[in-house]
């Protein structure tokens, strides 16, 4: 899927539980090479954002709604602690991943489906 975050939080939404979305994202991630033109996209999204303040902007008003989406399906699925808090790290992990990916990859990213899955199964106070 390659697709901005509304469509990629729509698709997510669309998964039945946090463990299928949890799956889902990883195997999602996992077409991406870090290479493909749409991981090139993010890395030069982010550091363009950094000089262009209309452009960090409008960056900022996709992750937001981003983590508003993902928080929201959260809630839907019972998740225990902060969906807010959640929704930004799941967030900032997608981010992270695709920039790992450029640098490593061979990185086998579905490994990280049971730490994902745990870190949002888990009650934070």
């Amino acid at each position: 899927m390659d697709a901005g975050p509304g469509l990629f939080a729509q698709e997510l939404s669309r998964q039945p539980g946090i463990d299928e979305g949890v799956g889902w994202l990883v195997d999602e991630l996992s077409s991406y090479t870090g290479a493909d033109p749409a991981s090139l996209m993010i890395v030069e999204m982010f550091l363009a954002s950094t000089r262009l303040p209309e452009l960090r902007a409008r960056l900022n008003e996709l992750i937001t709604a981003f983590r508003r989406e993902v928080a929201s399906w959260l809630r839907e699925r019972g998740h225990p602690g902060d969906s807010m808090a959640a929704a930004t790290v799941l967030a900032a992990t997608v981010d992270g991943l695709m920039l790992h990916r450029a640098l490593d990859p061979d990185l086998d990213l579905g490994t990280l489906t049971g730490p994902l899955r745990a870190l949002l199964k888990e009650e934070h106070r």
